[in-house]
């Protein structure tokens, strides 16, 4: 074990990280694809990383072309200052059932990210504004928010975005 710890200095953590049970799909997910799909991706993403927006895009044609369904959780990353108000945003925009409308329409986004993205983003999808900017200044889901943030810590995770496939850790 000594040769180990000093040959592989991280050998232990990733093991011990390894060996933490996998999360499970809970009702209270946001699903995409075939929600009894052979394949599970449980994916702990932030709006604001850059990686994230690409595997958000490519995560989009495996739904299409797989029997596959996709869980997106909210890890916002704290060196991201709009990535937790972006989750928000998200499930507010949830609330009148456009999550992965919204989510897409972020990810996408071709100019930074600023307070005023997400009363756009909004509009353009047609959501009731009044009632989405309530749900938005209103913290309604910042407490959903960190128990997702919170349980990603518990799992170890550290980055983004961080995937479990039928409970295989990627990340």
């Amino acid at each position: 074990i000594l040769l180990v710890k000093l040959k592989y200095p991280n050998a232990m953590q990733t093991i011990q990280i390894a060996l933490l049970p996998a999360p499970k799909v809970v009702p209270t997910d946001h699903v995409r694809g075939n929600p009894n799909a052979k394949f599970t991706i449980i994916e702990y993403s932030d709006f604001q990383c850059p990686f994230c927006a690409k595997m958000h895009e490519a995560m989009k044609s495996v739904i299409k072309e797989t029997d596959t369904r996709w869980v997106l959780r909210h890890f916002p990353i704290a060196a991201h200052p709009l990535a937790a108000k972006a989750a928000e945003a998200s499930e507010c925009a949830g609330d009148q059932g456009k999550f992965w409308e919204y989510s897409d329409a972020l990810f996408e986004l071709n100019v930074p990210m600023t307070d005023g993205t997400f009363l756009k983003v909004a509009q353009d999808l047609g959501l009731d504004w009044m009632t989405f900017s309530v749900c938005l200044s209103s913290g309604k889901h910042s407490s959903a928010i960190a128990a997702q943030h919170e349980a990603g810590v518990k799992k170890k995770i550290t980055g983004t975005p961080t995937f479990y496939l039928n409970g295989k850790r990627f990340g």
